[in-house]
């Protein structure tokens, strides 16, 4: 059990280390707190996740709350860029002390309820919930073929980064420059970085994982994941209940009295709703709902309908040749191609609560968002048409997400005025309700498994701890065991680039500083 250290001591230690780290000519922001361990810049789905792991080798948890991120060259984010770690979207922010975090791509698009929430990346990963997570905003792209990175734990750190092309490498906000874009320069005050352009890479949805010995900085030191070996485990998919972005009321007939003849069309049956510009994939989620003025039901079985429109090829024969529709009622032609009954029905009519009658249609024809002319017919006879369009004047402008619907049954069918905009708000449509595929599986790593490999034993007095006295003892005995001691240290952090032994030069400069240490301990 590592025994506590005062304060007193935490200072004069970090003095011997900042003394050592110029002793042995390393960059004092070189003596990292956080260490990356794993990459996963391509995964099978680029649409779902990407993400990295981070190792804390200290003794306390580090908080990312606050922190920005960004990549080698990439466009300054802007005066009003939030941070992309933030406490007030993301369930955690803390690295916990000598354990690992694994920062992912918690924004997966508009609208979508996956969206900082780590349960789905723990079900897609198999996840304790001890794994930490920390969901990050406008997650940089980390290209397949390798990039740099880094993190930033304030704007005003980012912003001494930042440096103006045009003005030959310069600072940002130099005056009398023109054209002032700025774009990230280099990472001399993020927190952590990386660059993996000459790292190994890995198949389709396979990370790379640092070995934990030497440099995390340097790719001979990395590895692609491999499923079994040091934790590496394949990904399962996750299927998430989407509100959905598309807006309609299928299966619900509109208010008024059904005219006794639809426009000239004699066989009673005409269109009531058309949902031709999904915001889901199209066309398999297009439909039309049908209104049976008739008087009697319709067998579609035994009279089958062909439903087409006018810049699609003709289906070779009727394509509506199954279910009922009963007289007075409404029914919905779907596309049967890409969708099962059972899929369109549990999306738009969960558990059958509206009872609405749903008709498959094979060779759909796809719709034209921007209008085009429908038609439903029986033996050769057109008996329903409608010419649509969205121009925004006559006929409602198309939003990519909501039907059009008649607003009266008695509404001549070919007139736009005659029809509405379907949203969620107008008291009648309702958003579809579907599952939707989030991450399909298939991808090969081990998030939140790093473990560092095992050190030299530093604990030179033998007394349970590891502290400044094993520090001194070191520096007599074995300074190239110091990089171990600071890896071990809990307040300090790995400095694995300083295990060479320094040169008798550096050797009297650590003797220099160590003097100031041991002469404090006298005091």
């Amino acid at each position: 059990m590592r025994k506590s250290i005062t304060v007193v001591e935490s200072r004069r230690i970090a003095v011997a280390t900042a003394a050592f780290a110029m002793a042995v000519c390393i960059p004092l922001n070189a003596i990292a707190q956080l260490q990356i361990t794993e990459l996963m810049v391509n995964p099978i789905d680029e649409g779902a996740w990407e993400w990295f792991e981070v190792y804390n080798p200290t003794g306390s948890p580090i908080d990312l709350n606050g922190y920005y991120m960004d990549r080698l060259g990439d466009s300054d984010i802007g005066a009003t860029g939030d941070p992309n770690i933030q406490n007030t979207v993301a369930s955690n922010t803390i690295v916990p002390a000598m354990g690992t975090a694994v920062i992912y791509d918690g924004f997966l698009g508009a609208g979508n309820p996956a969206t900082f929430d780590d349960s789905f990346f723990r079900s897609a990963w198999g996840l304790d919930p001890s794994v930490a997570l920390i969901s990050a905003d406008f997650f940089p792209a980390l290209t397949n073929s390798g990039t740099a990175f880094g993190l930033w734990p304030s704007r005003a750190a980012y912003d001494l980064d930042l440096i103006d092309p045009d003005n030959g490498g310069g600072l940002c906000g130099d005056p009398g420059v023109m054209d002032n874009t700025c774009v990230v320069g280099g990472f001399a005050n993020a927190d952590v970085s990386i660059d993996f352009t000459s790292f190994p890479t890995g198949a389709n949805g396979e990370s790379i994982s640092w070995n934990g010995t030497g440099s995390f900085t340097d790719g001979s030191n990395w590895a692609p994941s491999v499923n079994g070996v040091d934790g590496a485990v394949t990904s399962t998919g996750v299927v998430v209940a989407d509100g959905g972005s598309d807006a309609g009321n299928p299966g619900i007939i509109p208010t008024g009295t059904p005219p006794t003849n639809n426009g000239g069309l004699n066989e009673g049956v005409f269109f009531t709703e058309i949902m031709y510009n999904s915001g889901l994939d199209e066309p398999d989620w297009e439909w039309v709902e049908i209104y049976n003025n008739t008087g009697v039901a319709i067998d579609f079985s035994s009279t089958p309908y062909t439903f087409d429109d006018n810049d699609n090829p003709a289906p070779s024969g009727a394509n509506v040749d199954s279910g009922v529709l009963a007289a007075g009622d409404v029914a919905v032609l779907f596309n049967a191609d890409d969708l099962t009954a059972s899929t369109f029905a549990d999306a738009w009519d969960p558990g059958g609560a509206n009872g609405t009658t749903f008709i498959g249609v094979s060779s759909w024809p796809a719709l034209g968002n921007g209008g085009d002319t429908i038609t439903l017919s029986v033996g050769g006879n057109t008996v329903a048409q409608v010419d649509y369009d969205d121009d925004g004047e006559i006929w409602p402008t198309d939003n990519g997400s909501g039907s059009v619907r008649l607003s009266d049954l008695g509404g001549d069918t070919n007139n736009g005025l005659s029809w509405l905009l379907s949203n969620e708000f107008d008291g009648v449509s309702f958003l579809i309700s579907v599952d939707a595929p989030l991450h399909p599986g298939g991808d090969i790593a081990s998030p939140g498994s790093f473990t560092p490999v095992a050190t030299a034993d530093v604990d030179v007095d033998d007394d349970g701890d590891i502290d400044g006295d094993d520090f001194l003892a070191l520096q007599r005995s074995n300074p190239g065991l110091i990089a171990d001691w600071l890896a071990q240290y809990p307040a300090g952090a790995s400095l694995a680039a300083a295990t060479a032994v320094p040169e008798p030069a550096s050797l009297a400069l650590i003797g220099i500083a160590l003097t100031a240490v041991s002469l404090a301990r006298r005091k």
